[in-house]
């Protein structure tokens, strides 16, 4: 019996002793994460983005350095990042378009190599979307007591968007008189109007679009009202203290 156990013994120092104290790092990985689309207007500024996301590291806070650069429509070198730098799990990489070379619908593609301190390389690429719209208010000029319609027009979207109005910053769902239609896209065309019956004074409209999430764009649209006269609302604040103080 003690042979026998001499024997396992020495099997369980032969076959598992070598892996004490052995520290089994990590493999060195990456992703860059899909990002959203940017939706802007046509000639404003806009700023798209890859998240590259770190998943797994050689060492504790192990510094992974690389550089990354982007290309628009596969063919121009727009921004070149020579040197980047995070200890985090994730890095986000922007770049600014500039208004004026925003005219068309298009395509961004970021590529990055990263390098841990193991000398270990990783290369990774990831597009980013840019879409334009156009947006064409149409105001109205009516005399008082008729019925009026307001409308924005949205061009070359991707799909259907959510629109507000207001009336002087107050909401027209909650306006007696005033019913909204959103729309929806048909053929890369969305139509929001206002229909406002009885008018009695003038007044700015605003149609807010929101391409993505909770990012407003606001655009204004005038009522003229004939035989009535606007009076803006700061106007009326200082009539309103003139008169407490007369």
């Amino acid at each position: 019996m003690s042979r026998f156990l001499c024997k396992m013994l020495l099997f369980v120092v032969l076959v598992f002793l070598p892996g004490l104290g052995t520290v089994v790092q990590a493999e060195f990985s990456a992703n860059m994460q899909e990002t959203r689309p940017t939706i802007v207007g046509m000639k404003t500024t806009a700023t798209v983005y890859s998240i590259v996301n770190i998943t797994e590291n050689t060492a504790d806070n192990e510094t992974v350095s690389g550089w990354c650069v982007w290309t628009r429509s596969d063919s121009e070198v727009i921004l070149y990042n020579e040197t980047i730098e995070f200890e985090t799990e994730t890095l986000t990489v922007n770049y600014t378009v500039p208004a004026e070379s925003n005219t068309k619908d298009d395509h961004f593609t970021c590529k990055c190599e990263l390098e841990n301190t193991e000398d270990e390389v990783l290369t990774l690429s990831g597009t980013a979307t840019m879409y334009l719209f156009i947006v064409t208010p149409k105001g109205a000029e009516v005399d008082k007591g008729d019925n009026a319609t307001l409308t924005c027009t949205f061009t070359d979207i991707v799909k259907n968007l959510t629109v507000t109005w207001e009336r002087e910053g107050t909401d027209v769902s909650g306006l007696e008189g005033h019913s909204m239609t959103n729309g929806i896209n048909i053929n890369f065309k969305q139509v929001s109007t206002v229909e406002i019956t009885n008018v009695t004074e003038s007044a700015n409209y605003t149609c807010t679009l929101y391409p993505y999430q909770d990012i407003p764009w606001p655009t204004t649209v005038p009522l003229l009202v004939n035989g009535a006269y606007y009076l803006a609302p700061c106007f009326l604040t200082v009539l309103a203290m003139m008169l407490l103080v007369l």
